[in-house]
């Protein structure tokens, strides 16, 4: 309880401990070995009756706000659960994009990248990795859009429906903030700093710990019902594929659609405008309210004898002066590493998703992260490897031991019956006796 907010420099706090849970009052677990905690100031809480999470979270700061001596500074940080699985909204606002995405997970990603190659956000000519499919041999292999029934694609097109809701109202509740600011007239005096933990998910419930079939199907599963209170829907990998475009993989990989996010800033001083190409991180935010705020770390009393900030201001690429693009930038994530330093990157990860030995990539020239470039570079491999070793070295990273080990049975959440079992246990014997990736559809690139 030390670290919760209450004991780290917040004068209130609400809270949910774990990592998810539903988003309403029924305190629905994100997985069966982990129950919901909310708190209050570090107290024990419940949730209140007919409440949505990212309603609730509102609320909460607004009255915080409200409630402040407003002749002192503030600083609030508001972490919404949503877009978070399971997938939930208010049943107002249930139909809000029936049909929207009725074109298909396929289509909706050539929409975007279009889009995004038109506004200057993504090369023309670069690629993008394919999108991801299993071998036919797998119950989790799914058939092109057009192939599928009109029910069946009304039915695989609800989570990205109500996925899409939850962000709006995520955006809606951004809303309710920025105009109570405005209201108190403190809207143009306020930095406001907004992002995003992670890309789309292409996981299931049934890679949370603990969880099996049985238990997933204990929820409402009926396709009819997603998005309600008690179900448990999720995004899915087709449509995570098509969230994170044209960025590669998804959350819990180094692939750029697992750790690149949007971040937007507005505040006193902030005088460039439109898209910014600077590589930075989240380690840059600290450094940033340091200076805005005075505060300088190195001769402030308060971090005397303590780690310095290893991130850099973002306030000079605010002001329209370059932030410098070489700079080393180093992600362990459950087994998975990379390393970026300007147009360079390396990643390592293990079958079926790679070979366990560094990739190179040419952000620059292939964002898209489709072409292993190692072999041409093997300097600029070595160099990237060393920096990993050296940063992995000072701040003491523990690879999981043992590995975690994807097993693609967690990619199917149907009923699996004896066929169902015997397809996913050949396939398992395939990969065994390869050691590599299973044989794979074309448009197949990793579980």
């Amino acid at each position: 309880m030390e670290q919760y907010p209450d004991q780290r420099g917040f004068e209130r706090s609400y809270m949910l401990r774990e990592g998810g849970a539903g988003h309403f009052d029924d305190m629905q677990p994100l997985n069966p070995v982990e129950t919901p905690h909310f708190f209050e100031d570090g107290e024990a809480i419940s949730v209140p009756k007919g409440s949505y999470s990212t309603t609730l979270y509102t609320d909460k700061l607004i009255e915080y706000l409200d409630a402040r001596d407003r002749s002192r500074p503030f600083f609030s940080y508001l972490a919404y659960t949503a877009p978070h699985d399971p997938l939930q909204v208010p049943d107002e606002w249930i139909e809000r994009y029936r049909g929207a995405y009725d074109q298909g997970p396929n289509a909706i990603r050539h929409e975007r990248l279009k889009r995004q190659r038109g506004l200057g956000l993504f090369p023309k000519n670069a690629q993008t990795s394919p999108a991801l499919n299993f071998p036919p041999l797998l119950p989790s292999h799914q058939p092109d859009w057009h192939e599928r029934s009109a029910q069946q694609q009304q039915n695989d097109a609800r989570p990205m429906e109500i996925y899409a809701a939850m962000v709006e109202i995520v955006d809606q509740q951004i809303g309710r903030v920025l105009e109570y600011l405005a209201e108190e007239d403190e809207l143009d005096n306020t930095y406001v700093i907004f992002m995003s933990d992670n890309g789309a998910s292409a996981s299931t419930p049934l890679l949370y710990p603990g969880a099996t079939r049985t238990w997933l199907h204990s929820h409402d599963m009926n396709p009819q019902n997603a998005g309600r209170r008690g179900t448990a829907t999720f995004m899915g990998r087709e449509w995570a594929t098509a969230s994170n475009t044209p960025n590669r993989l998804f959350k819990a990989l180094v692939g750029d659609g697992g750790v690149r996010s949007p971040m937007i800033a507005s505040g006193p001083g902030i005088t460039t405008t439109g898209y910014n190409d600077s590589i930075t991180h989240v380690m840059d935010i600290a450094p940033t309210i340091y200076e805005l705020t005075g505060i300088d770390p190195e001769s402030d009393l308060i971090f005397a004898d303590k780690i310095q900030p290893r991130g850099r201001s973002l306030v000079p690429a605010w002001q329209g002066q370059a932030n410098g693009r070489d700079r080393v930038i180093v992600t362990e994530l459950f087994g998975t590493r990379s390393v970026r330093n300007g147009r360079w990157k390396i990643t390592q990860m293990s079958p079926p998703i790679g070979n366990n030995q560094w990739e190179l990539f040419d952000m620059d020239n292939d964002p898209g992260e489709t072409a292993d470039v190692a072999d041409l570079h093997p300097d600029i491999v070595n160099k990237l490897g060393a920096d990993y070793e050296a940063y992995a070295n000072e701040v003491g990273i523990i690879p999981p031991e043992p590995a975690i080990v994807r097993d693609v049975r967690n990619f199917y959440v149907g009923v699996c019956g004896v066929v169902c079992e015997s397809r996913f246990a050949l396939a398992s014997v395939l990969h065994r006796r390869s050691q590599q990736r299973l044989p794979c559809h074309p448009s197949w690139e990793a579980p």
